[in-house]
Order: structure tokens, then sequence, then C-alpha cells
């Protein structure tokens, strides 16, 4: 069984940087919850990939093509909160856990994993990935679901960030912000307070990955 890590934290806070670097250094691949939708918003409305799978910024960017009736210009942020949470999550609020475990089994069997593409096979060959990192657990029972795989559940918080600042943002009231912040530390197994500086980031996953992984060999 592979080691499954997901992570859970507000906006701008650092996931995709762990995940990346957990992918690069320890031969993870990283899953998102937001991949599927991504593709969809990708078809639709044509945004470009640094849009979807680039940086806080970039998805929070107003994209002039479409402007909205209130005043204010549609961002990849906030098509994708509507697509994961008041389209799929409304049908069926354990769609995004299904789907996880659908692909963690996948990758488990040999499956191959990019964002764009999702989980696919390549006749004669097996992946390798050395575990499953999931960079964008935001609501309690797709935490809750992840565990049931096995997933070790961090949260990242970092001091430099207000959440009231998210909160008060247009796609930061969102509920996919919202509801993750009322969750209680104890909630999770490992709360990595994010320090300033990469290198000083790239210590503390360092210290959380040899934790796991110690634990996980015991």
């Amino acid at each position: 069984m592979k080691t499954i890590i997901s992570i859970t934290g507000n906006m701008g806070v650092g996931k995709d940087t762990m995940a990346d670097y957990v992918v690069s250094k320890y031969g993870f691949v990283k899953v998102s919850m937001a991949d599927p939708f991504k593709r969809i918003a990708k078809e639709v409305y044509e945004f470009t990939d640094e849009q979807l799978w680039g940086p806080s910024q970039a998805r929070n960017k107003d994209d002039t093509r479409y402007p909205r009736p209130d005043g204010t210009y549609l961002t990849a942020r906030i098509v994708t909160q509507l697509l994961g949470s008041e389209l799929s999550r409304l049908a069926y609020p354990e769609t995004w856990i299904v789907y996880m475990k659908r692909v963690i089994k996948k990758i488990e069997a040999g499956y191959f994993y990019s964002e764009k593409q999702g989980a696919y096979e390549i006749p004669g060959k097996k992946s390798e990935y050395k575990g499953i990192v999931v960079n964008s657990c935001r609501f309690r029972n797709e935490i809750e679901g992840l565990k049931e795989t096995g997933a070790v559940a961090v949260r990242l918080k970092r001091a430099a960030i207000d959440n009231a600042v998210f909160l008060k943002a247009g796609v930061g009231n969102h509920v996919s912000e919202s509801e993750q912040l009322a969750l209680p530390d104890n909630f999770f197994d490992y709360v990595l307070e994010v320090p300033e500086g990469i290198e000083a980031y790239y210590e503390k996953i360092d210290a959380f990955m040899e934790t796991v992984q110690a634990k996980q060999r015991a």
C-alpha cells in the first residue's frame, strides 16, 4: 500500500508548494480533487493551464473575456469552486470521495496519472510512484473519506495569512474556504506551521516526511 498524504489549508498557504516538493524529492504523484472540473473548465472557457493549475494569483486573476452582471469578471477559481461544490456536491455529497478512491485504487494498481488526463494505463508498463499526495482537501467529509484509505491528513497554517481577508474576498468567502476554518487542529494527524522562506519550508516538509515514513516502517 502506498503512502497517501492529504493536504488542507486556505488558498495561498503553500499546498501546491508542499505537494510539488514531495513529488520531486520523494517520488510521489500529485492528485487533486479539482483536476476533473479544471479539465471541464478548460474545455468550456478556454482557460489557460496557468489559470487552472498555476499559482493562486493566476487562478484569482480576472478574465476580461467574461464580464459578470455584478460588474466583476469571471476567474478560473470561481468556475472551479462552483463546479466542485454547487454542482457536484449538491448532486451527491460524496462525489469527490468516490472519485478519489477510484483514482487511488487505479494508481495502486499501476496506473499513471496526470492532472490534464487523469488516471491512465500504458500497455506493458506500471507506474512506480512511491506515494500519492492530494493537495486540495477542503471539506470534512472529503478528509474523512481519504482517511478511510489510510491517508495521513495534514493541515497547513501560515501566520502571515490573514484568514479574515480571504473570507471577505470574492472567492474567499466560498464554503470550500470557510468550512475548513471551523475544523479543529486535532481533527488532523499533523499541523504544520509554514515558515517564511522556501528553504525553511522545505526543511519542515522533510522533517514531516521523515516522521510519516518512520511511523509507517514501525
